[in-house]
């Protein structure tokens, strides 16, 4: 089961965060919300395999399950 309280999700996030992905850079928690939103649209599973964290920074790995794009 995917949860998808967003608001909730957003209080767990610093203001002033900063994302720093393989692919995308995010200035903030707002933008960050923003762009998470949409991905979890098209996600049907998400299984979070661990959880790094050291002083202010963090890393989460995750298996994600979305529908074929043929499915849809």
């Amino acid at each position: 089961m995917v949860s998808r309280e967003m608001a909730k999700a957003r209080t767990y996030l610093a203001d002033d965060m900063v994302f720093e992905g393989i692919f995308k850079e995010l200035p903030d928690a707002d933008a960050y919300m923003a762009v998470f939103e949409s991905f979890m649209e098209v996600t049907t599973r998400l299984d979070v395999k661990m959880i790094f964290a050291h002083a202010e920074n963090a890393a989460i790995f995750y298996a994600m399950e979305a529908p074929d794009r043929h499915e849809r």
